[in-house]
Protein backbone atom coordinates (compact mmCIF):
# COMPACT_ATOMS: atom_id res chain seq x y z
CA UNK A 1 0.00 0.00 0.00
CA UNK A 2 2.89 2.41 0.69
CA UNK A 3 4.75 1.58 -2.41
CA UNK A 4 1.39 2.02 -4.54
CA UNK A 5 0.95 5.23 -2.49
CA UNK A 6 4.57 6.38 -3.61
CA UNK A 7 4.18 5.45 -6.57
CA UNK A 8 1.02 7.58 -7.02
CA UNK A 9 2.18 10.43 -5.50
CA UNK A 10 5.60 10.21 -7.93
CA UNK A 11 2.78 10.22 -10.94
CA UNK A 12 0.92 13.04 -10.01
CA UNK A 13 4.10 14.95 -8.87
CA UNK A 14 5.14 14.11 -12.65
CA UNK A 15 2.27 15.25 -14.05
CA UNK A 16 1.93 18.63 -11.98
CA UNK A 17 6.02 18.96 -13.51
CA UNK A 18 5.03 18.16 -16.81
CA UNK A 19 2.12 20.78 -16.33
CA UNK A 20 4.43 23.46 -14.75
CA UNK A 21 6.56 22.67 -17.79
CA UNK A 22 4.27 23.28 -20.36
CA UNK A 23 2.92 26.22 -18.79
CA UNK A 24 6.27 27.74 -18.68
CA UNK A 25 7.03 26.64 -22.07
CA UNK A 26 4.05 28.15 -23.28
CA UNK A 27 4.60 31.73 -21.20
CA UNK A 28 7.99 31.69 -22.33
CA UNK A 29 7.12 30.98 -26.25
CA UNK A 30 4.14 33.54 -25.94
CA UNK A 31 6.71 36.32 -24.27
CA UNK A 32 8.83 35.34 -27.21
CA UNK A 33 6.26 35.75 -29.40
CA UNK A 34 4.63 39.41 -28.22
CA UNK A 35 9.30 40.58 -27.99
CA UNK A 36 9.26 39.15 -31.63
CA UNK A 37 6.49 41.20 -32.78
CA UNK A 38 7.24 44.19 -30.73
CA UNK A 39 10.53 43.88 -32.13
CA UNK A 40 9.01 43.61 -35.57
CA UNK A 41 6.50 46.42 -35.45
CA UNK A 42 9.56 48.80 -33.97
CA UNK A 43 11.55 47.92 -37.01
CA UNK A 44 8.57 48.60 -39.31
CA UNK A 45 8.09 51.84 -37.64
CA UNK A 46 11.97 52.72 -37.71
CA UNK A 47 11.22 51.91 -41.50
CA UNK A 48 8.37 53.67 -42.23
CA UNK A 49 10.12 56.72 -40.73
CA UNK A 50 12.81 56.38 -43.02
CA UNK A 51 11.06 55.22 -46.10
CA UNK A 52 9.15 58.96 -45.57
CA UNK A 53 12.41 60.74 -44.56
CA UNK A 54 13.97 59.37 -47.92
CA UNK A 55 9.83 60.55 -49.77
CA UNK A 56 10.63 64.10 -48.41
CA UNK A 57 14.06 64.03 -49.76
CA UNK A 58 13.44 63.18 -53.28
CA UNK A 59 10.08 65.66 -53.28
CA UNK A 60 12.41 68.39 -52.10
CA UNK A 61 14.63 67.87 -54.69
CA UNK A 62 11.72 67.30 -57.33
CA UNK A 63 10.60 70.19 -56.33
CA UNK A 64 13.34 72.36 -56.63
CA UNK A 65 13.68 71.06 -60.46
CA UNK A 66 9.96 71.60 -60.49
CA UNK A 67 10.06 75.44 -59.70
CA UNK A 68 13.10 75.82 -62.08
CA UNK A 69 11.09 74.01 -64.86
CA UNK A 70 7.69 76.30 -64.87
CA UNK A 71 9.79 79.44 -64.01
CA UNK A 72 11.49 78.77 -67.48
CA UNK A 73 8.53 77.82 -70.01
CA UNK A 74 6.66 80.66 -68.88
CA UNK A 75 9.69 82.97 -69.46
CA UNK A 76 9.95 81.60 -72.47
CA UNK A 77 6.49 81.10 -73.69
CA UNK A 78 6.18 85.21 -72.81
CA UNK A 79 8.88 85.61 -74.51
CA UNK A 80 7.50 84.44 -78.10
CA UNK A 81 4.69 86.13 -77.67
CA UNK A 82 6.35 89.51 -76.78
CA UNK A 83 8.99 89.06 -79.50
CA UNK A 84 6.42 88.33 -82.34
CA UNK A 85 4.31 91.00 -81.05
CA UNK A 86 6.63 93.82 -80.82
CA UNK A 87 8.63 93.26 -84.76
CA UNK A 88 4.83 92.89 -85.89
CA UNK A 89 4.21 96.34 -84.25
CA UNK A 90 8.12 97.62 -84.89
CA UNK A 91 7.17 96.93 -88.77
CA UNK A 92 3.61 98.60 -89.25
CA UNK A 93 5.60 101.39 -88.04
CA UNK A 94 8.27 101.17 -90.16
CA UNK A 95 6.08 100.45 -92.99
CA UNK A 96 3.38 103.48 -92.30
CA UNK A 97 6.74 105.52 -91.89
CA UNK A 98 7.88 104.40 -95.34
CA UNK A 99 5.02 105.51 -96.98
CA UNK A 100 4.20 108.41 -95.28
CA UNK A 101 8.13 109.26 -96.88
CA UNK A 102 7.74 108.31 -100.26
CA UNK A 103 4.67 110.35 -100.58
CA UNK A 104 5.71 113.25 -99.43
CA UNK A 105 8.68 113.49 -101.20
CA UNK A 106 7.09 112.47 -104.59
CA UNK A 107 4.16 115.56 -103.63
CA UNK A 108 7.80 117.69 -103.06
CA UNK A 109 9.03 116.13 -105.88
CA UNK A 110 6.04 117.02 -108.11
CA UNK A 111 5.77 120.68 -106.94
CA UNK A 112 8.96 121.24 -108.16
CA UNK A 113 8.39 119.36 -111.34
CA UNK A 114 5.37 121.17 -111.96
CA UNK A 115 6.27 124.61 -111.39
CA UNK A 116 7.11 127.22 -113.96
CA UNK A 117 6.03 128.38 -117.41
CA UNK A 118 6.78 124.94 -118.77
CA UNK A 119 4.95 122.74 -115.74
CA UNK A 120 1.66 121.73 -117.62
CA UNK A 121 3.44 120.22 -120.35
CA UNK A 122 5.99 118.12 -118.06
CA UNK A 123 2.27 117.13 -116.31
CA UNK A 124 0.82 116.10 -119.65
CA UNK A 125 4.17 114.24 -120.41
CA UNK A 126 4.21 112.67 -117.05
CA UNK A 127 0.51 111.53 -117.58
CA UNK A 128 1.12 110.04 -121.07
CA UNK A 129 4.69 108.24 -119.88
CA UNK A 130 4.50 107.84 -116.64
CA UNK A 131 7.06 109.26 -113.94
CA UNK A 132 7.94 105.26 -112.44
CA UNK A 133 11.27 105.64 -114.43
CA UNK A 134 12.25 109.03 -113.63
CA UNK A 135 15.86 109.05 -112.09
CA UNK A 136 14.71 111.41 -108.82
CA UNK A 137 11.37 108.82 -108.35
CA UNK A 138 13.73 105.50 -108.63
CA UNK A 139 16.27 107.73 -105.75
CA UNK A 140 13.12 108.10 -103.78
CA UNK A 141 12.18 104.97 -103.55
CA UNK A 142 15.65 103.50 -103.12
CA UNK A 143 16.53 106.22 -100.04
CA UNK A 144 13.42 105.32 -98.65
CA UNK A 145 13.73 101.65 -99.22
CA UNK A 146 16.96 101.52 -97.18
CA UNK A 147 15.96 103.40 -94.25
CA UNK A 148 13.05 100.92 -94.03
CA UNK A 149 15.32 98.25 -94.44
CA UNK A 150 17.94 99.55 -91.71
CA UNK A 151 14.73 100.15 -89.24
CA UNK A 152 14.06 96.69 -89.51
CA UNK A 153 17.67 95.47 -89.42
CA UNK A 154 17.86 97.52 -86.19
CA UNK A 155 14.57 96.00 -84.65
CA UNK A 156 15.39 92.97 -85.10
CA UNK A 157 18.59 93.32 -83.49
CA UNK A 158 17.10 94.91 -80.70
CA UNK A 159 14.97 91.94 -80.12
CA UNK A 160 17.18 89.31 -80.65
CA UNK A 161 19.77 91.17 -77.62
CA UNK A 162 17.41 91.52 -75.52
CA UNK A 163 15.58 87.52 -76.40
CA UNK A 164 19.56 86.90 -75.67
CA UNK A 165 19.12 88.04 -72.74
CA UNK A 166 16.17 86.67 -71.42
CA UNK A 167 17.81 83.16 -72.17
CA UNK A 168 20.37 83.48 -70.17
CA UNK A 169 18.44 84.53 -66.89
CA UNK A 170 16.23 80.91 -67.95
CA UNK A 171 20.00 79.14 -68.05
CA UNK A 172 21.08 81.13 -64.71
CA UNK A 173 18.12 79.14 -63.07
CA UNK A 174 19.22 75.72 -64.15
CA UNK A 175 22.37 76.98 -62.74
CA UNK A 176 21.03 77.92 -59.67
CA UNK A 177 18.50 74.78 -59.61
CA UNK A 178 21.52 72.39 -59.70
CA UNK A 179 23.50 74.32 -57.19
CA UNK A 180 20.78 74.20 -54.89
CA UNK A 181 20.16 70.44 -55.22
CA UNK A 182 23.91 70.24 -54.43
CA UNK A 183 23.90 72.14 -51.40
CA UNK A 184 20.50 69.76 -50.16
CA UNK A 185 22.04 66.14 -50.83
CA UNK A 186 25.26 67.89 -49.35
CA UNK A 187 23.73 68.94 -46.24
CA UNK A 188 21.82 65.06 -45.71
CA UNK A 189 22.76 62.53 -43.13
CA UNK A 190 24.62 59.55 -44.22
CA UNK A 191 21.39 57.06 -44.12
CA UNK A 192 19.74 59.88 -46.69
CA UNK A 193 22.48 60.58 -48.61
CA UNK A 194 22.29 57.98 -51.18
CA UNK A 195 18.65 58.03 -51.85
CA UNK A 196 19.51 62.05 -52.04
CA UNK A 197 22.41 61.65 -54.97
CA UNK A 198 19.89 59.15 -56.90
CA UNK A 199 17.32 61.85 -56.70
CA UNK A 200 19.73 64.59 -58.00
CA UNK A 201 21.24 62.45 -60.74
CA UNK A 202 17.85 62.17 -61.84
CA UNK A 203 16.99 65.41 -61.77
CA UNK A 204 19.97 66.85 -63.19
CA UNK A 205 19.80 65.08 -66.39
CA UNK A 206 15.93 66.91 -66.88
CA UNK A 207 17.71 70.08 -65.79
CA UNK A 208 19.91 69.09 -69.34
CA UNK A 209 17.33 67.99 -71.07
CA UNK A 210 15.49 71.35 -69.81
CA UNK A 211 19.03 73.58 -71.34
CA UNK A 212 18.52 71.46 -74.53
CA UNK A 213 15.03 72.54 -75.18
CA UNK A 214 16.34 76.79 -74.11
CA UNK A 215 19.06 76.09 -76.80
CA UNK A 216 15.96 75.11 -79.15
CA UNK A 217 13.74 77.74 -78.09
CA UNK A 218 16.33 80.31 -78.80
CA UNK A 219 17.10 79.11 -82.61
CA UNK A 220 13.00 78.86 -83.22
CA UNK A 221 12.70 82.28 -82.03
CA UNK A 222 15.55 83.58 -84.10
CA UNK A 223 14.32 81.52 -87.23
CA UNK A 224 11.20 82.71 -86.64
CA UNK A 225 12.20 86.37 -86.32
CA UNK A 226 14.82 86.14 -89.51
CA UNK A 227 11.53 84.85 -91.48
CA UNK A 228 9.49 87.79 -90.76
CA UNK A 229 12.63 90.45 -91.18
CA UNK A 230 12.48 88.76 -95.09
CA UNK A 231 8.23 88.98 -95.21
CA UNK A 232 8.04 92.47 -94.15
CA UNK A 233 11.35 93.60 -96.97
CA UNK A 234 8.88 91.70 -99.42
CA UNK A 235 6.47 93.36 -98.91
CA UNK A 236 7.96 96.75 -99.08
CA UNK A 237 9.30 95.37 -102.49
CA UNK A 238 5.85 94.68 -103.38
CA UNK A 239 4.57 97.92 -102.09
CA UNK A 240 6.97 100.09 -104.29
CA UNK A 241 6.00 97.99 -107.63
CA UNK A 242 2.50 98.77 -106.85
CA UNK A 243 3.27 102.42 -106.30
CA UNK A 244 4.93 102.71 -109.07
CA UNK A 245 2.38 100.99 -111.32
CA UNK A 246 0.06 103.98 -109.97
CA UNK A 247 2.84 106.22 -111.59
CA UNK A 248 2.62 104.62 -114.66
CA UNK A 249 1.43 106.31 -118.15
CA UNK A 250 -2.17 106.21 -119.24
CA UNK A 251 -1.37 103.96 -122.12
CA UNK A 252 0.40 101.38 -119.63
CA UNK A 253 -2.25 101.45 -117.55
CA UNK A 254 -4.88 100.80 -120.43
CA UNK A 255 -2.92 97.69 -121.62
CA UNK A 256 -3.08 96.34 -118.16
CA UNK A 257 -6.54 96.79 -118.04
CA UNK A 258 -7.00 95.06 -121.67
CA UNK A 259 -4.44 92.56 -120.68
CA UNK A 260 -6.73 91.64 -117.13
CA UNK A 261 -10.01 91.76 -119.68
CA UNK A 262 -8.65 89.52 -122.15
CA UNK A 263 -7.05 87.06 -119.51
CA UNK A 264 -10.99 87.18 -118.20
CA UNK A 265 -12.50 86.67 -121.14
CA UNK A 266 -10.26 83.57 -122.34
CA UNK A 267 -10.72 82.38 -118.64
CA UNK A 268 -14.44 82.32 -119.55
CA UNK A 269 -14.00 81.04 -122.20
CA UNK A 270 -12.26 77.69 -121.39
CA UNK A 271 -14.61 76.99 -119.00
CA UNK A 272 -17.71 77.04 -121.58
CA UNK A 273 -15.40 74.17 -123.05
CA UNK A 274 -14.53 72.10 -119.65
CA UNK A 275 -11.32 73.34 -119.57
CA UNK A 276 -9.45 75.57 -116.97
CA UNK A 277 -6.44 78.18 -117.52
CA UNK A 278 -4.24 76.23 -115.34
CA UNK A 279 -4.80 73.28 -117.46
CA UNK A 280 -3.69 75.21 -120.48
CA UNK A 281 -0.79 76.71 -118.67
Amino acid sequence: AVQAFARQQTASVDQELKQEEKKGRDTLRAKHKADLGATTRKQKGTQSALEKKREEVATKINNIYKAAQDSVKKKLDDLETQSMKRFDEGNAKATKDFEDNVNREIDAFKDDRYSGWFGWARRAKDWVLGMDDLPEVKAIFDRTRAVFVSTIDKLVADISADNKRVIQECKDELAKARKDIKVFVDKLQPGLKEIGKQAAGEMNAKLNELDGFINRKQEELQNKLKDKQQAAIKAIDEKIEKMKEAMAGAPAKLGKLLLLAAKKFFTWALEKFGYSLAEIE
